[in-house]
């Protein structure tokens, strides 16, 4: 019942991310402008009304929820095949299984990747502000009794909230997918793996923020300049819209 119930919640969502992508993509109008820094020479610019800023801001909360729930699918489908490679006796016969990986992790367990991607929106924007306010009263001066108080209720609230939240995180995905455990038996059976191997997991979480992070620079670039070849080169909004001026 649950994981029907996220589905139908990531549908709608989903909808709504499209609608605003494609209304906010006609809603810009296309201005020409005097280029800086560049004598004689005209550029293109959009302008956008209060509307699509706001409906900006939501796409982007709707675009890194359906992100971390691909994301999200993507560990469940590697944990899967890689589960049926280590329990086969005989592994050089063995031929990993995407296809039927992907079935059964849509058929049973997208709701806890939905679960996992939602739990992430919401729980990591408190804790970044909480952490922000510490690291900015820790530069402020300690001479001040207020600013000392404030610092110390902050790293109460940090501790509570990551006392709470410690079980919730991506590494249950895996031991979902390995073991078909709920979210919750997951997550603590993560927790306390990742407590017995931290020295070596330490460095192989190292390695794999580093390559994310190539990516999302690889991704951003091309994203930017398709956007930038595009606004320059067709006179139509992709909902087929006039925009040149």
């Amino acid at each position: 019942t649950w994981a029907i119930l996220t589905t139908i919640v990531a549908t709608v969502f989903g909808i709504i991310m499209v609608v605003v992508i494609f209304m906010g993509l006609s809603n810009g109008e296309v201005i020409v402008v005097d280029a800086l820094n560049i004598e004689s020479t005209k550029v293109k610019t959009i302008v956008f009304n209060e509307y699509s800023r706001i409906a900006a801001f939501i796409n982007i909360w709707l675009f890194f929820w359906w992100l971390n729930t691909i994301l999200g699918v993507n560990d469940l489908i590697i944990a899967y095949a890689l589960g049926i490679w280590y329990f086969t006796k005989r592994k050089a016969t063995v031929i990993l299984p995407v296809m039927r990986a992907l079935k059964d992790i849509v058929k049973y367990h997208i709701g806890t990747a939905i679960f996992n991607s939602t739990a992430k929106q919401v729980l990591t924007l408190p804790n970044k502000v909480m952490g922000y306010v510490r690291n900015v009263l820790k530069r402020s001066k300690q001479s001040s009794v207020i600013v000392r108080l404030i610092a110390a209720c902050c790293i109460i609230c940090i501790h509570i909230y990551e006392r709470l939240t410690r079980y919730i995180s991506k590494h249950a995905l895996p031991q979902t997918a390995i073991w078909s455990s709920t979210y919750s038996d997951a997550s603590r059976q993560a927790y306390f793996l990742l407590l017995r191997h931290k020295n070596q997991y330490r460095d192989l979480d190292f390695l794999q923020v580093f390559v994310i992070i190539q990516t999302k620079i690889c991704t951003s670039l091309l994203a930017g300049l398709f956007v930038y070849v595009y606004i320059s080169f067709i006179p139509y909004s992709i909902c087929l819209l006039y925009t040149s001026p």
